[in-house]
């Protein structure tokens, strides 16, 4: 498999964890490519103010019935470009179902994220749509290949999880860390805040929308590890997270880099033909991973990362 599209899938499922580097979007104006400009308009307020308006949308998530979205995916990692797509779906906190799929070098990468309020499934499928085009015709053509698809299975226990803070005061931090592990757009923004340093831009060109920018917080970097010097093509500076004015749902979520000094887009995801209160049925929160598997539990590391091992 190639390096670059094993590096990639983790971030796609970044409706999670902060060290994933992810984003989302709502209704939003026509995308620019990742490759362009950013220009930023004016200098930001209080970082204060952008945490309760992080808060805000991260409630107003998590108070939603249900709602659906298209959601789309673009970076362009020194001119290597790739566009994700695939569909969001939320019912009654924590239900989620986030399907995405990409293609690059020749490969087929699938994201399924699914929680039926008991049980997050994670699933990364990397595959060779050669050699299965191929198969489908000639059964013998396998014969020679050993492997045509690399596939990962991760289950958190949503209900221990759950049951762990309401033993325990959490502090603001292990709440953010018990949402990371939950999955989902509540996840998301809560990575965003535990990682970035985030403050309010005035954006006059931009009434209908509020955009909240900042850089990595100290000591982040070090405490995931990751060395800015290897990493630089493919991490970014900062990001800008962009609500709905009027909804305050997220409606964008862009990841810049420093080049030049002019930040440049490396990676950017939208959530278009969002719908809330829609009916979804029960069985598109629900997953049975195969038998031939081994599925991975990363349960008990969610509650130690929020100060519980049960």
């Amino acid at each position: 498999m190639t390096p670059l599209l094993l590096a990639t899938l983790p971030a796609l499922v970044s409706l999670g964890p902060a060290s994933s580097i992810l984003s989302a979007g709502a209704a939003p104006s026509p995308t620019a490519s990742p490759s362009e400009r950013a220009s930023p308009e004016a200098a930001p307020r209080a970082t204060s103010d952008a945490t309760t308006l992080l808060n805000e949308s991260r409630q107003t998530l998590l108070d939603l019935p249900s709602m659906s979205a298209e959601i789309i995916e673009r970076a362009d990692f020194d001119g290597r470009r790739f566009e994700a797509r695939g569909t969001y779906l939320a019912g009654a906190f924590p239900k989620l179902r986030l399907e995405l799929t990409v293609e690059l070098e020749g490969l087929r990468g699938h994201l399924l994220e699914v929680c039926d309020g008991q049980v997050l499934w994670s699933i990364r499928e990397i595959s060779d749509p050669t050699i299965e085009k191929a198969t489908e015709t000639d059964p013998a053509s396998l014969a020679d290949v050993t492997e045509t698809s690399d596939r990962q299975i991760i289950r958190r226990d949503v209900d221990r999880i759950l049951a762990a803070l309401r033993r325990s005061s959490v502090n603001p931090q292990q709440l953010l860390d018990a949402e990371i592990g939950l999955g989902g757009l509540p996840a998301l923004l809560a990575g965003l805040e535990s990682a970035f340093e985030l403050a309010v831009q005035d954006r006059p060109s931009q009434p209908d929308q509020m955009v909240l920018a900042g850089p990595w917080r100290d000591g982040v970097l070090e405490k995931l590890q990751i060395d800015r010097k290897r990493s630089r093509r493919s991490l970014p500076d900062m990001v800008e997270v962009t609500l709905d004015r009027r909804t305050r749902l997220p409606v964008r979520v862009t990841y810049l880099q420093a080049r030049d000094g002019a930040p440049r887009k490396l990676m950017q995801i939208e959530l278009r033909q969002i719908r809330t209160a829609v009916a979804i049925g029960p069985e598109r929160f629900q997953y049975t991973p195969p038998s031939d598997i081994t599925v991975q539990d990363a349960t008990s590391q969610t509650l130690r990362a929020i100060g519980d091992e049960e």
